[in-house]
């Protein structure tokens, strides 16, 4: 489902395959083709035997529809009885009872757009309703997402209740609606300076795809515009004056991002709130740079309410750093959003699930095909993955290893042929960074012959709850004499 638009589940990274009752229509059939091509990575991973088993015995055939995704441009309308009919067919159901809604454009009241433009997709959702006194039920504040094929959700990712700062616009102070931890019966109705959910929606589908907001007699609204195959802009615009502020709240990428500016920031349990100024004009966060523009800033982190724990608690993993836009002297802010992927790596790099491995007595491990890497359980100061190198070409090498970090991981020391090069490594972050941290274990001299590469585990950081272990690849750059 689009996040924004499905009121209950926030977004979750990874691959939902879909199970055999999408055999029997050519639009499931259609989905399990895309699911499943992305599952196995271009036949790197297999599906599980059980799941290949239900779809021989049990999987229906037949011709096959693409889902929308799969397009390079369309758009999708959804409303009440609109039965999927496309925007540019200049049918317009309005609010409640199909009614078309002659004050703006070809639009709708209520309802929700998906709009594509290869590579980039991106929905806006008209669907409003007051909060109400009911954990489960969650406030409609976040009303736009934006997804990029190779980067996946970048804006967006769902509602919570008692999160002011994922709701696309409010009016009043944001900072009167928090959670506070370990309230199990909080008030999810407070009466207080503040509206973080729209009294109207609509949406018009000309030329662009813009959301429109009411909060009582105040309107402020949402431009998607695609720019190049590389950027996109989200343009906000409310009146100056009103105690207005947008919000554009983005899907955690990393557990760290690096600023104009130079700054590499790590994104921790602390608090983090840096004008445009501050950061130099944008940073870049695993492959996405985002602009800052002026008057706007930056803050971490806006937690989730996980509404499947009685006391809302969640970790940082489900957290978002926020653009935060103030109509306080201005009326318009426009935030632009870039590909930026990193250059090929130049030099030798080792994927660690594809190269022979020795494990300490006692311990086990695996490859984790999700995070992309080998993982080592069951483990204790002196436990260790030892991994056989292929034959390199004699030289110097700095030697870079790139990890993932987790709540559950530990520090380790790496060793290349029994020797310990570099300083330990911390491996501990609050949830899971499945970007990977690449850190530098200094130069070391090859000569032929066989060679390995050895992580141990030596301790855990006070927080970390094991001392468990997840490496992606090594990296092996020839630095010559």
């Amino acid at each position: 489902s689009v996040p924004c638009i499905d009121e209950r589940q926030i977004y979750h990274n990874g691959v939902a395959l879909g199970n055999v009752g999408f055999t029997w229509t050519p639009e499931g059939r259609g989905f399990l083709l895309k699911q499943v091509g992305l599952y196995s990575d271009g036949a790197e991973k297999l599906v599980g035997a059980d799941y290949a088993a239900s779809m021989l015995m049990y999987g229906g055939d037949g011709d096959s529809i693409p889902p929308a995704s799969d397009v390079d441009e369309g758009t999708l309308v959804l409303g009440e009885n609109d039965a999927g009919r496309r925007a540019a067919s200049g049918q317009r159901p309005g609010a409640n009872r199909g009614e078309a809604d002659e004050s703006n454009g070809a639009g709708w009241r209520g309802g929700a757009v998906i709009r594509r433009d290869k590579p980039w997709q991106w929905a806006l959702s008209g669907y409003v309703t007051p909060p109400i006194q009911n954990r489960w039920i969650q406030d409609r504040g976040n009303l736009v997402d934006v997804y990029h094929d190779d980067l996946g959700l970048v804006v967006g990712g769902g509602n919570c209740k008692l999160q002011p700062y994922w709701s696309t616009f409010t009016v009043g102070d944001p900072t009167l609606l928090f959670h506070t931890p370990g309230d199990e019966s909080p008030d999810f109705t407070p009466d207080i300076d503040l509206q973080w959910t729209a009294d109207e929606a609509s949406i018009n589908t000309d030329a662009e795809a813009v959301l429109t907001l009411r909060f009582g007699d105040i309107e402020a609204g949402v431009t998607v515009s695609k720019l190049d195959d590389e950027r996109i802009a989200l343009t906000y615009r409310a009146p100056a004056g009103q105690r207005v502020e947008g919000h554009l709240p983005l899907q955690r990428r990393s557990a760290k991002l690096l600023t104009d500016a130079g700054e590499l920031l790590k994104l921790t349990e602390d608090n983090l709130s840096l004008t445009s100024e501050d950061l130099g004009g944008g940073f870049t966060y695993r492959d996405l740079h985002v602009s800052v523009p002026e008057g706007a800033r930056l803050m971490w982190p806006a937690l989730h309410h996980n509404q499947y724990k009685k006391d809302g608690n969640s970790s940082l993993g489900h957290a978002k750093p926020v653009i935060v836009m103030p109509f306080e002297d201005r009326d318009e802010y426009t935030v632009t959003l870039t590909h930026t992927p990193p250059p090929p790596f130049d030099g030798i790099v080792l994927d660690a699930r594809k190269l022979p491995v020795e494990i300490s007595e006692g311990s086990y491990t695996k490859t984790l095909d999700g995070l992309g890497s080998q993982f080592l359980g069951k483990n204790e100061p002196g436990s260790f993955i030892r991994f056989t190198l292929p034959e390199i070409e004699p030289g110097r090498y700095e030697i870079s290893g790139d990890f993932v970090l987790a709540s559950v991981y530990g520090i380790v020391r790496v060793l290349f042929d029994g020797e310990q090069i570099g300083e330990p490594f911390d491996a501990y972050c609050d949830g899971v960074d499945a970007e990977g941290f690449e850190v530098s274990f200094g130069e070391v001299e090859i000569g032929a012959g066989e060679h390995t590469l050895t992580i141990e585990i030596v301790g855990q950081n006070e927080k970390a709850t094991n001392d468990m272990i997840s490496i992606k690849r090594w990296l092996l750059a020839n630095v010559g004499e």
